[in-house]
């Protein structure tokens, strides 16, 4: 026997609206992010952004900020690290 799929149906029986409790927690854990990558030096900062929202490669990272490779691959490994000691992680 075929099941129907109608989206519809689906929709009206599953929730996928986050909640109001959820929708705070992450708003937090977002301030709490921007705070600390706020914390780091220029160069790391721009390094992880433009890897992890951009996702750019680490040869167009140094590229765009005329720094060698090596540098950035350092910048993006302590920044993290620094990130995540910020965050209590």
């Amino acid at each position: 026997e075929q099941v129907s799929t109608d989206d519809t149906e689906f929709d009206m029986l599953v929730d996928l609206t986050p909640s109001p409790e959820t929708t705070a927690a992450d708003r937090a854990d977002l301030r709490a992010l921007l705070a600390c990558l706020d914390q780091l030096a220029d160069g790391p900062r721009r390094a992880i952004l433009a890897a992890y929202l951009d996702g750019a490669s680490g040869e167009e990272i140094a590229s765009r900020l005329k720094t060698p490779i090596g540098t950035i691959k350092s910048w993006i490994h302590r920044g993290l690290a620094a990130v995540r000691e910020c965050l209590g992680r």
